[in-house]
């Protein structure tokens, strides 16, 4: 069975993160808005059992929500 994935990544410096770690939900929700900008798109309507993704990197720590 075929199915599509769609990423989206952001990244945030383990500085800025230190300073306010408010920073990741507002990148989250940055990823999440262009995810569904991305899915309004012909190409990524047409793929089958599609799952979306956004991955957001801190240094060398990956935080991954299923959209």
């Amino acid at each position: 069975e075929r199915y599509g994935i769609l990423i989206e990544l952001k990244y945030i410096k383990q500085e800025e993160y230190d300073k306010d770690n408010s920073i990741l939900n507002k990148k989250q929700e940055e990823a999440r808005e262009q995810i569904k900008i991305y899915q309004q798109t012909e190409e990524i309507k047409m793929l089958p059992n599609l799952k979306s993704y956004t991955i957001v990197a801190i240094k060398d720590k990956l935080v991954v929500e299923e959209v």
